[in-house]
Formats: C-alpha cells, structure tokens, sequence
C-alpha cells in the first residue's frame, strides 16, 4: 500500500526505501516502453532487482466526429494491465491529444493489449479494448452526448443535500467507466456529453 520512487544516475544505478516483503517494481523513461520486476526485499540491507527497458511500440490513428469531420484537441489514453508471464501485474498509462487533423499517436507502449479510449467536450467517450501495441489506423468515431440534470433533495422534506459528487454510467458500461460531476450547494447537477440508452445514476 505504500510506494517508493528515485532517480537513476549514470549508469543507470537506483536504490529506493521500502517495507520488507514483496515489492512491484517499474521503470519508464520517454523513448522506452516500460520495464517491470518483482523482488522480496529483506528487512535489514540491500536487495538487488535489475529492471530491463523495452523496444517503443505506438498506437495511432484518427479522432473523427460520426460526420468524418476530425476532432481537434480530443484526449487519448492507453492503459495496460500487465498481461504477459514476467510482468507481475503491473501497469501504466499513456495519454496524447489529437492534432488538426484528428490524428493522434500513443507513443512509448510495451507489447501487449491496451484499453484506449478517446473523449472531447460535448463528445461521448469512446472506448476500444484489447488494441494491441503498434497498431496503426485505430481510429475513433465521436458522437455528440446529451445532458441528465437534477437534484439531490432529502426525500421527506425536499431540502437540498450537500454530497459531493453524483455518478453516472451507461447500464451496459462498467463501474469504473463511469462519469463523476460535482453537486452545488443547492443539490444540483449536471452530467455533460451523456451516450444513449440507460443509466445509472
């Protein structure tokens, strides 16, 4: 539950504090896909665990709206989960905006399957699974999203409740895809850029 970070020097030495047991380990720099260890480390001395940086991989493609014209400024992200024997579940994310054009390049990847998704204002999340790295042409079509707003209000009396934050997802969506808006003093809210179908809300 607790993490430890530190610089390499020269060549490419670190040493980190950390609780005895079982440590994750993961080392990135841009240029590298990132590399991953897993040691024991002992309660008094050193424990070795010599980490290996890999061949960049990149995923790229277009962002475009349902009518093929391209989205400017649409934040992409890539996330892996540490499918692979040797990687001890680790994880990273990538993140880029698309260009003019649309076009967009997730760049510094590990070989595997990736979560990519791409969202803009006013747009609904857009979401692919299992892209694997190095995959070119893995473009995005966004739709316009819709709104859901309301009021969190005591059910006896009526009065405005202070809770911090309403979530909203879609039913076929998961937990953890789901949009979280502030709520005002008064108990309002709004959820921008809402897909079709059912929520929960």
């Amino acid at each position: 539950g607790t993490g430890a970070s530190a610089m390499t020097d020269a060549k490419g030495r670190y040493r980190v504090s950390v609780l005895s047991g079982p440590q994750n380990m993961k080392a990135e720099k841009s240029g590298f896909g990132p590399g991953f260890g897993r040691v024991s480390a002992i309660a008094v001395g050193e424990t070795a665990c010599d980490l290996r940086l890999v061949k960049p991989l990149l995923i790229s493609g277009r962002v475009l709206t349902k009518g093929g014209a391209p989205v400017e400024g649409a934040v992409l992200t890539a996330a892996w989960y540490g499918q692979g024997e040797g990687t001890f579940g680790g994880t990273y994310s990538r993140m880029t905006t698309s260009e003019a054009d649309g076009s967009y390049a997730l760049q510094d990847l590990r070989e595997g399957l990736h979560y990519v998704n791409a969202t803009a204002t006013g747009y609904v999340l857009d979401v692919k699974y299992q892209v694997a790295a190095g995959s070119e042409n893995v473009d995005f079509n966004l739709t316009k999203g819709a709104r859901i707003e309301g009021r969190v209000v005591r059910k006896s009396v009526g009065s405005p409740v202070r809770t911090p934050t309403v979530s909203c997802r879609l039913v076929s969506m998961q937990a953890w895809e789901q949009n979280q808006v502030q709520v005002g003093d008064d108990g309002t809210f709004v959820v921008e850029a809402v897909g079709p179908g059912k929520h929960f809300i």
